[in-house]
């Protein structure tokens, strides 16, 4: 058997937490076994530990959300290989500027959405340590993350990603973005990709597959500072949505573009 530990919620202004291996119930211990939305909107909440033999169960969605205060996340303890949902783990964790992602075990995720929206503390990131190759969901990933100024998604496998509406969109500090490189082949949505990246001011798409791309609706939307977009290489003979594609890019002067 195994203890499932519910929700910390009710414990009002903690702000560390060290969560045991066993729990006791009726006088036997029990392994603890943590699961979604299990510390999410406590605002006080600064630092999270786990003691060694913790295990996160298949969902941990939302596990963290809305903890304004947190900034600090020690996963070296515990047993991650079961996770598959792991979306908004960190959604509007307003004060974590940098979190260490090694001590997660991520072969078996599926879903990443909105993992890291509304951090907007947030300045760097290391996401080389993750196994991604399960991935298909990264939609709005990193969105709102308005102090992010670079990220380097190169060593990351997104071979079955097929979801990247709003990666980053609302990252108003970043001001260049390279995805040369990145495996798009399966990717269907692009919608917002770089929606609101008010200062980007050079992105590089060039070379990415996007034969299964189906929407780039909005895709560079508000991007203010852009002033040259080069999509020469783009096969865009299954796409369908593409409004406001360009809306609002108010200093854009030139679009290369192919007859694929």
């Amino acid at each position: 058997m195994r203890l499932n530990l519910g929700s910390y919620k009710l414990i009002e202004n903690v702000t560390e937490i060290c969560v045991p291996a066993y729990a006791v119930e009726n006088g036997v211990s029990y392994p603890t076994w943590i699961g979604q939305s299990v510390f999410s909107g406590m605002t006080s909440l600064e630092s999270v530990t786990f003691e060694d033999g913790v295990q996160f169960s298949r969902n941990i969605f939302g596990m963290f959300t809305g903890c304004t205060s947190l900034t600090y996340v020690d996963f070296s303890n515990v047993g991650t290989a079961n996770v598959e949902e792991m979306g908004q783990l960190f959604t509007d964790c307003e004060s974590l500027k940098t979190i260490d992602l090694s001590g997660l075990d991520t072969q078996n995720v599926r879903d990443m959405r909105q993992m890291f929206s509304g951090c907007t503390s947030l300045t760097t990131l290391d996401l080389s340590v993750l196994d991604t190759s399960k991935v298909e969901d990264m939609s709005d990933m990193f969105a709102s993350c308005t102090s992010l100024q670079s990220i380097d998604l190169s060593g990351i496998d997104t071979s079955n990603v097929t979801n990247m509406s709003g990666l980053f969109s609302g990252c108003n500090a970043l001001t260049s973005f390279d995805l040369t490189g990145i495996d798009t082949q399966k990717v269907v949505y692009m919608d917002g990709i770089f929606d609101n990246c008010k200062g980007l001011i050079e992105v590089k798409v060039s070379q990415l597959d996007t034969s299964s791309l189906y929407s780039t609706q909005g895709m560079f939307r508000h991007c203010y500072s852009l002033t040259t977009v080069d999509l020469s290489d783009f096969d865009t003979s299954n796409f369908e949505m593409m409004g406001h594609m360009f809306a609002n890019c108010s200093n854009l002067e030139r679009i290369y573009v192919s007859d694929k």
